[in-house]
């Protein structure tokens, strides 16, 4: 595997190794200088790389993984070359593949700033064996490698990519210069699975500057420096032999817990760690604590937001402890308790639970009954579908099998999964018969059931007839294809879907379902034996196969047969219907012509493409299109109606995945009676990253010093910054977006206690007496700063009493997860009472559940208003 540690790490090079060639490695020794591989590493400028101390192992990305470690370590010189002496152990493997006379190795470089150290820091509690890999391989990119005169004194030149510099200029949270401070800084949107991070280790000049180098591509870098506090650039673009620096706004402090560990627990070694699960960014991060002969601990260096600490090292198990803390909180009197031992049944223990990948293997569900007319006379030879739809572990699966009515109507389909069956009888001059069969489910039990459900079919006796007339120029078409499907849907997964099993019997009950019709020489398709309902209409003048096209998605392209599309036709029982439609010309192709703010094409024919009916919710899909040279492009959309599309392509040779890009827009509407159209004009505007002012003020409305800290629903404290009673926190190069802005200043106003158990609830004048900071949504606007003010104000809470038929210990009152991390809620089982707070919002969400009570769960809203608590009872 990987080394985990790189010190004064320029580059790393990695050679692609496969397995052991039977061919004899003596004319290759003899080759390379008895297995001494000597090499050149430049940049693409030419200029070598100084100093640099390399690796020789596989690809990060690679399945296969040589396990070389220290082994294959070297350092360039000061011209940057290097002699690698194969170990005797890596000698077979190293010398199969890399011969003079064959290809080069592959080779790959993980670039350093001279004077940086850089250590792969994996997440607490990772237990996976490709971390290292994992936190790298986004890191490091391809060299190019090449044999020099391989024929005499073989030479390896490795040509690396370009590299960008930053320049950090640092601020200690005062506003003062960062001087000669130790400093980590991690590349904050290059992590995959929470494996860790590679932490960059270095220290800051006599000006509180420090440089960091890497890869072009859009970049955001993390910065922790211990004892101090934390921060982030914003989004800034590295581009190749430049330097940017980015702003760095004055560094957030970090936050300090105490606490105590029960004497039971106490064991020399412990320590107290952090465990967060979702702060993807700080997975890594473990200011741990030691606990100290008394049972004390200090932990330092807490970054803001939500977070779970861990005993470890100690005498038995400790129950873990939530803690929610804003930045330079000192939150103390954190005890950790010992954890009540798992309960364990009496007798003999029952075997572990089917692992939930075997439910799909477990088929033992059999459904059974009669089907009938409506007299109860049993029919013979009738189809009966049973739909079963099941956790099959890694996704949902659907499967449905068949079989036919005996004489006396009865049926039975065994072998099926799970304890709800949807069944669907069909037979030769009758509508369908629908019905469900369910009965209790049990899907982790140790014990499978053979759940025996039963499910009577009745066909119905009267009929619902459809004709469809299909015209064309005001003409009747025949051979045209027509469709029908029922409004409500289906049921059935789509054919696409990885979870369908496909079978005859699937393939049979989908054509029942949306039957589907050739017109004859009159232009009419009947439908007889449907389902009374709401149904939708396709009519197609081209191939059954373009038919189950209309209306889809087809990658930019566009449908060439004319159609037409019915919709909520409704069919009674009893009452035949005629419906006519006119199939016509369906122009889905949008030419537009895309230009940037200075009126030329771009230069790159791939741009960013976006598209979404007018006014719908969460709609819009994106791809990728192509523009000619003149900036001209096509592209059909699925069919007709008011479109909005954006374009958008890169204003940087990086991409236009991030701001800064150029962009467009405009609404489109596609319809038969516009027919063809003009090219759509784009001319694109210029989206740079927006920014975040923000100035803390004090209860009295004064300017005063705080701090800052925003994240979002996964990382609590992304950015965080420091401001004074002269200058507010500036957070630039932001990407557009949602955050979640939060403040604190000191003297920290701490919420009320809501009382222990056996304790008086705090009455209203208590809980209204402490102004707080509230958690803000914010929207950062491309191009612009925002100003936000944050000052402390006055929340609410909400007091009530349940009222139920039986005892109150019967349910619980909690909080939904959708409700601020910081609101708490205190439950009184004996007399029904509860309070909870504080809240931020007018509305707040109280959910009671029943735990043994004759009551099923309710929910309701208690609305907040004024300085005071509200009562709901």
């Amino acid at each position: 595997m990987m080394p985990r540690f790189f010190k004064i790490l320029a580059v790393v090079l990695t050679a692609s190794l496969p397995l052991i060639s039977q061919r004899s490695s003596l004319a290759q020794q003899s080759e390379m200088s008895n297995t001494v591989i000597r090499g050149i590493v430049r940049t693409v400028s030419g200029q070598p790389l100084v100093g640099a101390r390399l690796f020789l192992f596989d690809s990060p990305s690679s399945q296969y993984w040589p396990n070389f470690e220290e082994q294959a370590e070297v350092t360039t010189d000061a011209k940057g070359n290097f002699a690698w002496r194969v170990p005797k152990n890596l000698e077979r493997q190293v010398l199969a593949n890399t011969n003079p006379a064959s290809s080069p190795p592959a080779c790959y470089v993980l670039p350093l700033e001279p004077g940086l150290n850089a250590k792969v820091r994996l997440a607490l509690n990772y237990s996976g064996r490709s971390g290292t890999r994992e936190v790298l391989e986004r890191l490091v990119l391809s060299c190019k490698a090449q044999w020099l005169h391989p024929d005499k004194d073989p030479l390896l030149s490795v040509i690396t990519p370009e590299r960008g510099r930053v320049e950090l200029l640092l601020h200690d949270p005062s506003g003062k210069a960062l001087k000669k401070e130790s400093v980590n800084v991690i590349v904050a949107n290059q992590f995959s699975n929470y494996a860790g991070a590679l932490v960059f280790e270095g220290k800051t000049d006599d000006v509180g500057r420090l440089f960091w180098q890497g890869y072009s591509d859009v970049r955001r870098l993390s910065i922790m420096v211990p004892g101090v506090g934390f921060g982030s650039t914003g989004q800034f673009a590295l581009l190749p032999d430049q330097v940017v620096s980015p702003r760095v706004p004055a560094l957030a402090r970090f936050a300090k817990v105490s606490g105590s560990v029960a004497p039971a627990l106490l064991k020399a070694g412990a320590s107290v760690h952090i465990e967060d699960f979702f702060e993807k960014e700080r997975k890594w991060y473990d200011p741990q604590a030691v606990v100290d002969e008394r049972g004390h601990f200090l932990m330092d260096g807490v970054p803001p937001g939500e977070h779970t600490l861990v005993l470890k090292g100690g005498q038995g198990v400790a129950k873990k402890v939530t803690i929610i803390l804003g930045a330079a909180e000192q939150k103390s009197n954190v005890v950790f308790e010992s954890a009540e031992p798992a309960p364990m049944a009496s007798g003999s223990p029952r075997p572990s639970p089917l692992p939930i990948l075997r439910r799909f293997d477990v088929a033992n569900t059999t459904v059974s009954g009669r089907v009938t007319n409506v007299a109860g006379e049993g029919v013979d030879n009738v189809t009966i579908y049973a739909i079963c739809s099941f956790d099959g572990g890694l996704r949902q699966v659907q499967e449905i099998l068949s079989t036919k009515s005996l004489p006396d109507g009865s049926y039975a389909i065994r072998g099926l999964h799970g304890s709800r069956v949807a069944l669907v009888a069909a037979n030769v001059d009758s509508s369908l018969a629908l019905v469900t069969a369910e009965g209790p489910s049990a899907p982790n039990s140790a014990e499978p059931k053979n759940p025996e459900l039963h499910a009577d079919l009745v066909l119905p006796s009267d009929h619902t007839e459809l004709t469809v007339q299909v015209l064309r120029n005001g003409n009747p078409l025949s051979d045209a294809w027509v469709l029908l499907s029922p409004q409500s849907g289906t049921g059935l997964f789509d054919t696409h879907y990885m979870g369908t099993m496909r079978s005859p019997a699937r393939d049979s009950l989908q054509a029942l379902l949306t039957p589907k019709l050739k017109t004859n020489s009159a232009g009419l398709a009947k439908f007889k034996d449907l389902s009374p309902g709401a149904w939708n209409i396709t009519a197609l003048a081209g191939s059954e196969g373009e038919l189950e096209s209309v209306g889809q998605w087809m990658g930019g392209r566009s449908l060439k047969a004319d159609y037409a599309v019915a919709s909520g036709v409704t069919l009674r029982v009893g009452e035949p219907k005629t419906f006519a439609l006119s199939v016509v010309p369906q122009p889905g192709e949008i030419a537009y012509h895309v230009e940037g703010p200075d009126g030329l094409p771009p230069k790159d024919p791939s741009l960013s493409l976006s598209f979404g009916l007018a006014g719908s919710f969460n709609t819009s899909s994106s791809t990728v299109a192509t523009v000619d040279r003149a900036g001209n492009g096509v592209y059909s959309m699925s069919h007709s109606g008011l479109w909005n599309i954006t374009t958008r392509f890169a204003a940087t040779s990086i991409g236009n995945n991030a701001e800064p890009f150029y962009e467009a827009g405009a609404l489109v509407a596609i319809s038969p009676a516009l027919g063809q159209q003009q090219p759509i004009f784009l001319h694109s505007i210029k989206r740079s990253a927006g920014s975040i002012r923000v100035q803390i003020k004090d209860a009295a409305g004064s300017p005063t010093a705080g701090s800052v800290w925003i994240g979002d629903s996964f990382d609590s404290a992304k950015f965080g910054a420091s401001t004074t009673p002269t200058a507010a926190a500036i957070f630039s190069d932001m990407p557009s977006g949602s955050y979640m802005l939060n403040a604190s200043a000191k003297p920290w106003p701490l919420p009320p206690s809501l009382g222990e158990k056996n304790e008086p609830f705090p009455n209203d004048e208590v809980l209204s007496r402490v102004k707080q900071f509230v958690p803000q949504d914010v929207e950062v606007k491309a191009s612009k700063e925002s100003l936000i003010v944050r000052q402390p104000q006055l929340l609410g809470y909400v007091r009530g009493k349940i009222q139920v038929p039986d005892a109150p210990a019967n349910y619980a009152v909690y909080l939904p997860s959708y409700n601020a991390s910081s609101v708490r809620i205190r439950y009184d089982a004996t007399s029904g009472e509860f309070l909870a707070g504080p809240f931020s919002t007018p509305d707040a969400m109280i959910r009671v559940t029943s735990i043994k009570g004759k009551l099923a769960i309710l929910d309701f809203d208690s609305r907040i208003s004024g300085n005071g608590s509200a009562s709901h009872d």
